[in-house]
């Protein structure tokens, strides 16, 4: 499990699971990728089946927010990723 760290704000942003499933927990975030996604320059679409957008549900989307949407949306010294590890 990768987790997505607002340093500042010690809030987990988002929650990738093993499977590649995406959690989100800000609400008002949430709905942005739900309806607006993440946009995928035109010399990228090729990895993500030609789409020019991937929103959260899309089974591309965790990669999709890792490779494009973090990197160049987001303070990477704000927010970061760590692992979690679950206890058994």
């Amino acid at each position: 499990m990768k987790i997505l760290l607002n340093k500042s704000l010690n809030f987990e942003v988002l929650t990738i699971e093993d499977d590649g499933s995406v959690i989100i927990h800000d609400h008002f975030f949430k709905v942005n990728m739900q309806t607006q996604g993440v946009d995928i320059p035109a010399f990228l679409q090729d990895a993500y089946h030609h789409q020019d957008k991937v929103k959260l549900g899309d089974p591309l989307f965790a990669k999709a927010f890792q490779e494009v949407y973090w990197p160049m949306n987001m303070n990477p010294e704000n927010y970061v990723w760590a692992k979690r590890v679950e206890k058994s």
